[in-house]
């Protein structure tokens, strides 16, 4: 290939990713401006604003409520002079364009941001900078890290460090190993990390874990798990990768849940989630065992492709807020909704399939805000719907 071939593919290329950047900006806004419609209209309670913000999720972190200083280039890291750095509790590093190689063989020192907070790291190939001395840092995130190859040096030595966030590191191969020593650590997010193979058992060391997020990841995930007593919110999608079941399920303290579920048998032993508020499940395969959580206050079902759903769901007379998305085998409205007498929250979204709600909706009373959205036959409110339709948002394609 010539060298003008070769500028030209590159810049095919990064007209396409700006491009795809921007698609997913649009449907990143309309998914939030959406959230934060039905959040507006639904009256306050914690399982049932979950349930809405589910795919925009922001996990636990701590944010001083102080200016965020940008930084957009190592020299002005280093130009920063002690007293001013002092001062600066957040902070975010955004490098633009290459790096010197200087500052690769000799990464800059925070060290003289003491104060330093909160520290996000937006994408960029080189982190060309040390950690060690940020002795009060408790919020770290390397956010949409696409291009990084390497985290930076010193990460295992932020002892008061209470919420790492890892998203979107295509490139990285490692993870040091010292991170499971951050024993202060509450939240852990783990996103797109494509090369990134397994969690040790050492995960198990942090005690004081309550916030695990994995999601597109084939991470395998340790039994240590089970050891985690503080766990509060777990939410896994790491594909094909290993899930321990068993072990999660002895997690009691468990109030929100969500995974993957690739056999029926998966589900053996959940019924032990007794605390358990609102649960998240992906997968084809029975439902039948969801029945033994009658505690339930939320409940999302994606992608279970089948034309009707267990009639144990009727079971779940607690849930205020249900989901249903990606059933691509459902005509008729599952029948099990209308038994729910304390639904506050439903949506059903993106069932190409469905065409009618029985007569059994027209006893639905006390729903706060029904969405019906992108279901390619659902063009207009449903007969049996018609009665609450002052509280129906309808969007189709």
């Amino acid at each position: 290939m010539t060298n003008q071939s070769s500028a030209n593919q590159n810049q095919s290329n990064q007209t396409f990713k700006e491009a795809a950047m921007l698609i997913l900006k649009q449907v990143k806004e309309e998914c939030i401006e959406d959230k934060e419609k039905a959040l507006e209209i639904v009256s306050r309670d914690e399982s049932v604003a979950k349930v809405i913000e589910w795919y925009e999720n922001v996990p636990p972190h701590h944010l001083p409520d102080s200016e965020i200083m940008v930084i957009h280039n190592v020299e002005a890291l280093v130009n920063i002079s002690f007293s001013e750095a002092s001062e600066v509790q957040a902070m975010s590093i955004e490098l633009k364009g290459d790096v010197d190689e200087f500052f690769l063989e000799h990464p800059v020192s925070l060290n003289k941001f003491q104060n330093l907070e909160y520290l996000q790291v937006k994408n960029a190939p080189q982190a060309p900078f040390c950690l060690a001395g940020l002795n009060y840092l408790k919020t770290l995130k390397f956010h949409f890290i696409y291009d990084l190859v390497a985290l930076p040096q010193s990460l295992d030595t932020l002892s008061q460090l209470e919420h790492l966030f890892i998203e979107g590191a295509n490139k990285i191969t490692h993870i040091p190993e010292g991170i499971y020593s951050l024993t202060k650590l509450k939240t852990l997010v783990f996103s797109g990390l494509n090369k990134i193979k397994s969690i040790p058992d050492e995960l198990g060391n942090l005690r004081a874990l309550t916030t695990l997020e994995i999601s597109t990841c084939g991470i395998d995930i340790p039994d240590s798990i089970q050891e985690l007593s503080s766990f509060q919110d777990l939410r896994i999608s790491n594909y094909w990768a290993y899930t321990p079941y068993q072990a999660i399920y002895q997690l009691k303290q468990l109030t929100t849940l969500g995974i993957n579920i690739d056999e029926s048998s998966q589900f053996e032993g959940i019924a032990n989630l007794s605390n358990l508020k609102v649960l998240e499940v992906s997968g084809k395969n029975s439902q039948e065992a969801l029945g033994e959580l009658p505690q339930l206050e939320g409940l999302i079902l994606n992608q279970y492709n089948a034309p009707h759903y267990p009639e144990v769901l009727g079971r779940l007379k607690k849930l205020k807020a249900l989901k249903i998305g990606s059933n691509y085998e459902l005509v008729n409205a599952p029948d099990f909704i209308p038994e729910l007498l304390h639904l506050k929250y439903l949506e059903i979204r993106g069932c190409d399939k469905l065409e009618s709600f029985s007569s059994s909706y027209q006893k639905m009373k006390g729903l706060e805000l029904i969405e019906i959205f992108y279901n390619k036959l659902v063009t207009e409110i449903p007969p049996h719907l018609k009665h609450l339709q002052e509280v129906i948002r309808l969007k189709t394609r």
